[in-house]
């Protein structure tokens, strides 16, 4: 098949629709050179982990220029450091079993208009249930999964989990006044390019800031559960978010 691939290890190759002799394609390893295909779509080969992208931008300095307002050369720094967490992959009703990268577009209930969105969501995608299970006061059916926000996951609890692009769309009702609000409307297909693709993974793993930042508010925020009184005084997400000079993230958070 023709087209960009990431491989394990960050391995990046350009698949040529031509054959050689023994009709196998023509593959070009391209890892050095990813900026120059940051807008290609792209599709992962075999089994491709968190740490994947990270060992990515670290055979590409300009990347961490591009992708310097999620703070990609901090991260890289600390997934240099840290002790990955290994992945073990046996069965967890609360577990993880890998994490996703989905499109997220809605379609407005009146108008009929669909908002696509260019960014990538992360989430971490639960094991599939063998049997009925409760998990944070909502009930789960025998054979669904839970999907997990990871914004304030230890990046080391990340590195060593799968990755995979999930390329239907399934578009929702954004007007929560929409009879079948966040129901999927239609399913579509898309091809993330390997620059959403990138720009996924860190958007969310840089939620909060730069590691210290984030290690900060994360700290904050756990202070802040302990303290019913305190969030009290907070009738929203939002008004969560704008107090700790989070505005820039409402967006996301509404969702």
């Amino acid at each position: 098949m023709e087209g960009l691939v990431l491989k394990t290890g960050g391995k990046l190759e350009y698949a040529n629709a031509a054959v050689d002799e023994t009709g196998n394609a023509f593959d070009t390893e391209v890892t050095e050179n990813a900026v120059s295909y940051l807008m290609d779509s792209v599709r992962f080969e075999g089994e491709v982990y968190v740490r994947d992208i990270f060992a990515l931008l670290e055979s590409n300095p300009v990347l961490l220029q591009v992708f310097a307002r999620m703070h990609a050369s901090e991260y890289l720094d600390e997934a240099r450091e840290v002790s990955a967490r290994p992945y073990i992959g046996e069965y967890d009703p609360e577990g993880i079993e890998y994490l996703e990268l989905c499109p997220d577009w809605e379609m407005d209930n009146l108008t009929g208009l669909v908002t696509e969105r260019h960014r990538l969501c992360l989430r971490g995608v639960g094991f599939e249930l063998r049997e009925e299970f409760k998990f944070s006061g909502c009930s789960y059916e025998k054979g669904n999964r839970i999907r997990y926000a990871i914004a304030y996951s230890p990046l080391a609890d990340l590195l060593n989990l799968p990755a995979r692009i999930e390329t239907e769309v399934h578009v929702t009702h954004g007007d929560d006044d929409a009879e079948n609000f966040l129901g999927a409307h239609r399913t579509v297909h898309v091809s993330p390019t390997l620059g959403q693709v990138i720009d996924g993974v860190l958007y969310e793993i840089s939620f909060g800031g730069s590691p210290t930042d984030k290690a900060g508010l994360a700290n904050s925020l756990k202070a802040l559960a302990d303290d019913d009184e305190q969030w009290t005084t907070y009738d929203s997400a939002e008004d969560l978010l704008r107090s700790m000079g989070l505005a820039e993230y409402l967006g996301r958070a509404a969702r």
